[in-house]
C-alpha cells in the first residue's frame, strides 16, 4: 500500500490541452506531433491513476480484486 500511495503522489498532473493549444500560433508538423503526444500522455496518465486507484480500493476491500489488479500488485 505504501508503494501504491507513493506512486499516486508522484504522478504528474495532466497536461492542460486548452492552455497549450491556446499558446500555439502556427501548427507546424512538429507542433502537431507534440500536441498529439501530450494527448496520448494524458490518456496514459489517466490509465495509470485509475489502475492505482482501483488497486487501492481492492486492497481496502471496497472492490473485488481482479486478475489485472493482482498482476499490478505483484508488479509493484
Amino acid at each position: 500500500m505504501g508503494i501504491l500511495m507513493d506512486l499516486k503522489a508522484r504522478a504528474p498532473p495532466d497536461f492542460n490541452m486548452l492552455d497549450i493549444t491556446g499558446k500555439v500560433k502556427d501548427k507546424s508538423p512538429y507542433v502537431v506531433v507534440a500536441l498529439q503526444e501530450c494527448e496520448r500522455m494524458n490518456l496514459l496518465l489517466f490509465e495509470i491513476k485509475s489502475s492505482l486507484e482501483s488497486l487501492r480500493l481492492g486492497l481496502i476491500g471496497a472492490l473485488n480484486i481482479t486478475e489485472a489488479m493482482e498482476m499490478l500488485s505483484v508488479a509493484l
